[in-house]
């Protein structure tokens, strides 16, 4: 049984992020590169942007799709196991959309109202 990394892209999506990143300004070559930056309800939210190849570090996770390299911030590595990037189908909201088995524990969710800037908030400037 194999623990290898998995992470997929459909070929439309990636000819869709290619077509994107060849507008790009200048010569360089890039990358697309994925992090989680936060959390809405019980999923992850994502940050999705074109970087330089060569300002990637070391410990991130590189996979290629044919001509579309794919970086995956090495801190996120295990939150992108398994997960997949598409086209939507949704007429409505047309783009990529991230297929993710993956969600934020507990901990990470919490409730906002237990946060002390916004404790501060409710009881001292808008008291109930």
């Amino acid at each position: 049984m194999s623990n290898e990394f998995t992470f997929k892209i459909g070929d439309e999506a990636v000819k869709t992020i290619i077509e994107l990143r060849d507008q790009e300004p200048g010569d360089k070559q890039y990358a697309l590169f994925l992090q989680i930056d936060g959390v809405h309800g019980n999923q992850f939210t994502y940050d999705l942007s074109f970087l330089d190849i060569e300002q990637t570090r070391s410990d991130d996770k590189r996979v290629d799709f044919g001509d579309l390299a794919v970086v995956i911030a090495s801190k996120d590595i295990d939150k992108f196991d398994g997960a997949s990037l598409d086209m939507s189908d949704d007429d409505q909201a047309p783009g990529l959309t991230m297929d993710n088995p993956n969600t934020p524990s507990p901990a990470m969710i919490g409730d906002p109202a237990d946060l002390p800037e916004l404790k501060v908030f409710r009881d001292q400037i808008n008291p109930e």
